[in-house]
């Protein structure tokens, strides 16, 4: 199953760049070139992703949620965001899938 995750991409040319997943802590890259730390931190999700059991399904932001959450990020580096798309089994959501059907079933309940 393919999932896209929010890259977080600091620096610039000449200075060099950094990025992280907010929703996939543990995953770091660094590089001379936006396309190198993008090409690091797919191959560092991809590792992430294989040594996990569960992993949180990913979450939808619209690009305004985008801004606040760099917004929300001090430093004193140029911000970017873009998305990446990793291939995770679905075995590992099934947790998450679960929670939400119960959660939904016991709303209805008690409504």
């Amino acid at each position: 199953m393919k999932c896209k995750y929010l890259l977080i991409l600091e620096g610039e040319t000449g200075k060099g760049f950094s990025t992280w997943l907010p929703d996939l802590p543990g995953v770091y890259a660094a590089g001379d070139s936006q396309r190198q730390v993008k090409v690091l931190a797919k191959e560092a999700a991809d590792d992430k992703v294989a040594e996990r059991d569960t992993l949180p399904t990913p979450p939808h932001r619209t690009s305004r949620q985008i801004d606040l959450l760099l917004d929300g990020i001090l430093t004193d580096e140029k911000l970017s965001a873009v998305y990446i798309e990793l291939e995770v089994p679905e075995a590992l959501f099934v947790v998450r899938k679960m929670c939400r059907y119960e959660a939904a079933e016991n709303q209805q309940v008690t409504a």
